[in-house]
């Protein structure tokens, strides 16, 4: 049995506070889960936002930028690692290599779609500028599905109330919902806050999880208000993952800092 660390969307972006990505990577190495899942957003990309375009926010924001952020976000969160395995390496011991993966969420399907609205940038900008792979994640892409031990990870799950895909724009309205319609443990990002239910049971009586956790950030998003920024936000650390089954761990930015 592994366990999974789960980190949801970071919204990264030039000048807010990423400060706890440090001690997440210490809780990394003070732990050593088998699996890492970043659940998507990983960068926010203000700068190829649609929705706030030729208003006077939008002045000054740069793609460069925004890569920017999210390569020292990625650096920061794999730097401890990569040191340990080079002092490993020459001790010639065992290293640490947990299997990494990073879900595409709709904040970096931006950069596809920019360059495909305007082909004279295709050659100038793609998913790959991210460099995930670079950083030894496995990139899924967009609304893929990606299992692992018995669990289905999506940025996000569209399926409506009989099982169809009718948009793609947003998930399931709950936790308890989602797990009706994939009839499977599953995990999404998306939607600030969190929301978990374990409360149904397969055909065998194997216990359905399913989670929704779509902030692990210390920043207040404009667009939620000053009322809508009291989300939860952290991380998600599932001990003894098999067959869809976990002991579940809900760590907050603020028990992790401390």
């Amino acid at each position: 049995m592994r366990d999974h660390l789960v980190i949801p969307d970071n919204q990264v972006k030039p000048g807010v506070d990423i400060s706890y990505v440090k001690p997440l990577a210490q809780l990394i190495m003070k732990r050593r889960p088998g699996v890492i899942v970043l659940l998507g957003d990983v960068g926010d990309f203000p700068s190829l936002s649609s929705y706030d375009r030729h208003k006077l926010q939008f002045e000054g924001r740069r793609y460069k930028e925004d890569l920017k952020s999210v390569h020292k976000f990625l650096d920061e969160l794999t730097k401890p690692m990569k040191a340990f395995n080079k002092r490993q390496a020459g001790n010639k011991k065992a290293q640490y290599r947990p299997e990494m993966h990073v879900l595409i969420g709709n904040h970096e399907i931006r950069i596809d779609r920019m360059a495909e609205n305007n082909p004279e940038l295709a050659e100038f900008m793609s998913l790959k500028d991210c460099k995930f792979e670079h950083y030894g994640f496995t990139t899924h892409k967009f609304l893929s599905i990606l299992t692992l031990d018995g669990v289905h990870y999506s940025h996000f799950f569209p399926k409506n109330a009989r099982g169809e895909v009718m948009q793609n724009k947003y998930g399931a309205p709950s936790a308890r919902v989602q797990g009706i319609r994939q009839h499977a443990s599953c995990t999404a990002g998306h939607s600030p806050g969190l929301d978990y239910d374990c409360t149904q049971n397969t055909a065998d009586g194997a216990r359905i999880h399913s989670l929704i956790a779509g902030s692990c950030y210390l920043h207040d998003e404009e667009y939620k208000t000053p009322q809508g920024n009291g989300n939860w936000r952290g991380v998600i650390y599932k001990h003894n993952v098999e067959a869809g089954e976990y002991d579940p761990e809900f760590i907050s930015l603020e028990r992790l800092m401390r």
